[in-house]
């Protein structure tokens, strides 16, 4: 059993209907029938996609919003803790937060593209339907020009914020 080409399989259904001779047109009927249910499978697989990324979205938040204040809640509130930092040499501790600054950047463009690559599946799917629906696919694609820099600056907000909180917290225990 070979694996056809999804393009290769639709593309007889892309073909606008005609009455063939000898009177085909239950065939027609057919093909208008797999015509609909392919659009409402696709719908589906949209709709699904869409759910995903939704979900995704929730979790990169709830990380990105909680995780880093929470460590960052720890550490004030842990004095045994102070004691230990208090032996690193500050230079030690600008690399560590620059480690976790990019890596929480990093974060942020890994999000980017998993959310890239689902909106241009999306629109593949949209063009599909397109297809077979005779309209002009252009006007169904989700723009995502500015995507990238977005979740890049999300994420470096919150980097930020992060660093000013512990500056706030740590400056008056380390340089005071």
């Amino acid at each position: 059993m070979s694996e056809e080409d999804p393009q290769s399989v639709t593309s007889d259904l892309i073909e606008p209907d005609q009455d063939t001779p000898g009177g085909h047109a239950a065939t027609n009927k057919a093909k208008q029938d797999l015509r609909i249910a392919l659009i409402q499978h696709i719908s589906k697989e949209i709709e699904k996609a869409t759910d995903l990324l939704s979900a995704q979205r929730t979790r990169n938040n709830l990380f990105t919003a909680v995780g880093p204040f929470l460590i960052l809640a720890v550490l004030a509130t842990n004095a045994i803790l102070f004691e230990r930092l208090k032996n690193v040499p500050s230079g030690i501790l600008f690399a560590i937060f620059f480690v976790v600054v990019t890596l929480y950047l990093f974060l942020g463009w890994l999000s980017a593209k998993i959310e890239e690559t689902i909106w241009d599946q999306c629109n593949a799917w949209r063009t599909r339907i397109a297809q077979l629906t005779g309209e002009a696919p252009g006007d169904l694609e989700f723009p995502r020009r500015y995507l990238t820099v977005v979740y890049l600056l999300i994420y470096a907000c919150f980097s930020l914020l992060f660093g000013f909180l512990a500056l706030l917290i740590l400056y008056p225990i380390f340089w005071g």
